[in-house]
Formats: C-alpha cells, structure tokens, sequence
C-alpha cells in the first residue's frame, strides 16, 4: 500500500481572485466559531485550494505537483506545514482514499481514531493517550483504504500541534522555536505506516454543569453515517460519482467498525477521569 508523492513548489505571484462563497461549485469550510478558513473549486479545469490569509495552492495532479503562492510576508515554513496537514490529504482524497479530520493513537488491537470540531481536545486526548503507552498514530489526517477485508488506516510523517496550556500541563516548553500558529509541536512521526482502524470516537464536549465527567455511547450505523460525514476532508462535491464512492465508504465503515459518541467536560483536572474512560470502553472493551 503505496501512497502516491506529491511535490510542492512555492513561488513568488500574485494571489488569484478568490471565488464567491455563494458559487454552488465552490466548497467553503468555516471553523467552529463559522469564520471562513478555506475555499476548494475547479477553475478553468485546474483545482485550486485557497487557505484564507495563508496561500493559495493548484493541484497537478497528473504531474504529481503542487503549486503554493503564499499571501504577502507569510513564510514557506507555514505554507509547507499546511501543505502536508490539509492539502496532501485533500489531494489523496482526488486520488480514492478517504481522510478523516482527526487524531488517533496504536493500541495492541489496531488503530483507535478520535475526530472533533477544531477546539474540542482531540489532539490533547491522543497524546494524552500516547503517555498512557498508546503510541501517535496521526494528528489532523487519518488516511483510510477499503480495498482489503478491514478498513486499513495510515498515517503520513506528521509534528504533534498541542495549544500552549496542552503543552504546559505536558510539561513541554513553549519557546517561540517550537510554536507555529499559536500551537506548540512536539514529535511525531516521520515515517508512514498502516495498521487495521479497530474503532472511531467522535469526542463531543459536555456542558460545564454536567453532573457526568464522560458519556459513552456506542452509535448504529445510521447514526453514525452522517457524523463521520462531517469529518470527512474532501474537494469538492461536485464531482456525483466520487461523492457516491465517498458515501459509499463511509457507510462500510460505519457497518464495519464500532464508531462511538463520547461526551466529556472540559479541564485538565477531568483528564484523567476521561482518559479512564476511553481506555475502558472503547481502546480495550
């Protein structure tokens, strides 16, 4: 299981035109808080992936290229760490696979994936994990190939980003060397790998006044479909047979593997109390 290469070349160019967010042909992802973040649209038969206030990438796929031109005084550092977080994915979706927007940890059972709405703690829960013994598995983008019996899971070479208070509790420095968009990296893979996704957990936060510190629910297939959806990192869609495929996959997966809802209060003093939990009924039930 080979994934295919992708080179990026930066150059120095003036920005295009960003497209309307109200084209139906454009796609447009908001962040929690409904603040655009990215555009994805077709234009004059090339594929184009606007990151806003960051740069603007075209997808060549038929040469394996990626083209960045990044916005005034944004460094190539930030152009090529969005590059492997968001745009790569994006294009191994264009090429058949699917990628999860999450986090996930290697248990002795196989591959456990975590996916959130940004904020919510899922990178925070993986390495808290990782601590426990469960080793990083991937942070941001979980690749999934359906072309075997199980669902197979793998990971590209990826830095951890923590929140500077997530790093903290971990006791890990935040030097201005170590952060880049307000996150503190730390290590995490540099090679790829693939292993069999024993389950999926979509984290949700509960309100501060909750009696519970953590509820966990395991969802039907029908239920858990149209979450995993939501997750999904994609193009475009556009495109009806790759978006029949897609769907296609997502409800083999919810068929095939225990996908879970798991609501949790915030604050590092619950920690541990969730990290209990996830261990119990979902890593190892």
């Amino acid at each position: 299981m080979i994934l295919p290469s992708l080179n990026l070349n930066i150059i120095s160019s003036e920005l295009p035109a960003l497209p309307s967010v109200d084209d139906p042909s454009v796609t447009v992802w908001r962040d929690r808080h409904g603040i655009l973040g990215a555009l994805s649209h077709l234009q004059n038969g090339k594929r184009w992936l606007h990151v806003i206030n960051l740069a603007s990438f075209k997808l060549e796929l038929e040469q394996n290229e990626v083209t960045a031109i990044p916005a005034q005084d944004v460094p190539h550092e930030l152009v090529e760490d969005e590059f492997q977080r968001t745009v790569w994915p994006t294009a191994l979706q264009l090429q058949g696979w699917e990628v999860l927007h999450g986090s996930a940890v290697q248990t002795a059972k196989g591959i456990v994936a975590f996916c959130a709405l940004s904020e919510t703690g899922k990178s925070t829960i993986a390495y808290a994990l990782s601590e426990r013994g469960h080793s990083l598995f991937a942070d941001d983008a979980v690749l999934l190939n359906f072309s075997s019996k199980d669902v197979i899971a793998s990971t590209m070479p990826f830095q951890v980003r923590l929140r500077p208070a997530s790093a903290s509790y971990f006791g890990h420095a935040t030097s201005e060397s170590d952060t880049m968009f307000g996150r503190v990296r730390r290590e995490g893979k540099k090679n790829y790998e693939h292993s069999s996704l024993k389950a999926v957990c979509l984290l949700e936060k509960l309100p501060d006044d909750s009696p519970e510190t953590l509820i966990i629910s395991r969802m039907s297939a029908t239920e858990a479909l149209p979450e995993l959806l939501k997750h999904a990192i994609y193009f475009s869609s556009e495109d009806k047979e790759r978006k029949r495929e897609m769907v296609q996959h997502y409800l083999s997966l919810a068929m095939q593997v225990p996908i879970f809802r798991a609501g949790f209060r915030h604050g590092f003093d619950k920690l541990p109390s969730v990290l209990d939990g996830l261990e119990q009924h979902v890593i190892c039930p």
